[in-house]
């Protein structure tokens, strides 16, 4: 059987930057001049392979990037395994944000430091504006971050007549969550291990809960049905490998529970 993983990636970048029309496009859609106003969250699920032939299933969630929810976007950055950053390259403070919004990711997710995608949307733009940001200009600033998280971001610009390169990003993307996970789980293996034996009955049982959602798992309603005793035992878990719950919960799901 093939191993299916399952990553948890946190769209961001300001508003009207082009984030809707990257997923849609990304997912299929095709490009139209108006998708409507997100309510908080939007979310969508693309499935690929990864360098080691494994299914990877990422549940890709658009955060709205207005104050008012930033509430929201709080609860839901939690468990995030990867994050991608879109700025409109006619706009240089979307560019200068992305600064922020790394921040805010890495704060809101207990201060873990996970793969990044970059990109530059509406490079058909570029000779239109007297500010806009060159290539060269994001590939530099995805350099720059790449140093202060250790990991290697790929940048790729994106149009409405061109999305060729987003594809290859993704793989990148991909294989370096892939990277991530397996370099936690190498920390992570002994114990899940010893979790299974003890526990592996009872949370097998609230897996099957979930078994018609195979593809929209939330970690937030998932830990709202877990036993106390489960969750004080998986609290434990993470703190001794210092690993987010959820990330010690999609190893349990991705390699021991078929959904």
């Amino acid at each position: 059987m093939v191993k299916r993983r399952i990553f948890k990636i946190i769209l961001l970048g300001d508003q009207g930057v082009g984030k809707a029309t990257f997923r849609m496009r990304f997912l299929g859609y095709g490009f139209s001049r108006s998708y409507g106003r997100i309510i908080g969250t939007n979310f969508a699920v693309k499935k690929i392979n990864n360098y080691l032939g494994e299914e990877v299933i990422a549940q890709i969630w658009e955060l709205t990037p207005e104050d008012n929810f930033k509430n929201i976007r709080e609860v839901y950055y939690r468990g995030a395994t990867g994050g991608i950053l879109v700025f409109d390259i006619s706009r240089r403070e979307t560019l200068e944000n992305l600064h922020n919004w790394v921040l805010e990711l890495i704060k809101h997710n207990e201060g873990l430091h996970v793969p990044l995608f970059i990109v530059g949307s509406k490079a058909d733009l570029r000779e239109n504006s007297n500010d806009s940001i060159s290539r060269k200009e994001g590939v530099n600033f995805a350099k720059q971050i790449s140093q202060k998280i250790n990991f290697e971001i790929p940048y790729i610009e994106t149009s409405i007549l061109n999305s060729d390169e987003i594809e290859n990003g993704f793989r990148i993307f991909v294989d370096n969550i892939t990277n991530f996970l397996v370099y936690t789980n190498l920390h992570t293996d002994e114990k899940v291990e010893e979790f299974i034996k003890i526990y592996g009955k009872s949370l097998k049982l609230k897996l099957l809960e979930f078994k018609k959602e195979k593809l929209g798992i939330s970690f937030q309603d998932f830990n709202a049905k877990l036993d106390p005793e489960l969750i004080s035992i998986l609290d434990t878990m993470s703190k001794s490998l210092g690993i987010h719950r959820d990330l010690i919960l999609n190893k349990i799901i991705s390699d021991y529970f078929e959904l």
